[in-house]
């Protein structure tokens, strides 16, 4: 009884922690639902009045008839933050590589990305790998790294562009 007793006070301090944590993300999802709900709230009255002014304008048109636009809505902040972010933690982290997974858990913490199903925290690994793979193609800043054959996929790395400075340095050494 006496080492039932002992395990459950060294146990203690991790499940008060485990409460602190689930309290905390509770409060944020309560947040979140609340921010929703408003956002639904205006949004059905904004469409609501929207349809009444175009209605008073010509009752024949259909106020569907245009679809849904699904435009870019700054879920990074201002356009090309989330490139910004990820070179800037690709470069701290040089030349050590990345793991992918990481890189999520870094970019949900800096933009503070909550889930509410699995699907989105796979849309936001899609981004981000969309996102890598443009500035490895366009502005060759970062690559893929896998060293060996049987090393793992889905790290990434910094690659430092090439100055000319660096360049000449380079031939200078070959020179030598």
């Amino acid at each position: 009884m006496a080492g039932a007793q002992k395990s459950t006070i060294a146990a203690l301090p991790r499940l008060r922690r485990q409460v602190e944590r689930a309290q905390a993300s509770l409060a944020r999802a309560e947040h979140e639902l609340a921010v929703a709900e408003r956002a639904l709230e205006l949004g059905s009255k904004n469409i609501h009045a929207l349809d009444r002014a175009l209605a008073q304008l010509d009752s024949q048109v259909d106020p569907l008839a245009g679809g849904v636009v699904n435009a870019w809505q700054g879920r990074y902040g201002e356009r090309g933050a989330l490139s910004q972010f990820l070179l800037g933690l690709l470069q701290k982290a040089a030349p050590s590589p990345m793991p992918l997974h990481q890189i999520v858990c870094c970019v949900e913490s800096h933009f503070g990305i909550q889930h509410p199903d699995p699907k989105s925290r796979k849309k936001l690994r899609d981004s981000i790998r969309t996102c890598l793979r443009q500035l490895q193609s366009r502005k060759g800043r970062a690559k893929p790294h896998r060293p060996t054959p049987g090393h793992p996929a889905g790290y990434w790395v910094y690659q430092e562009s090439a100055s000319l400075d660096k360049l000449r340095e380079i031939a200078n050494k070959v020179d030598e």
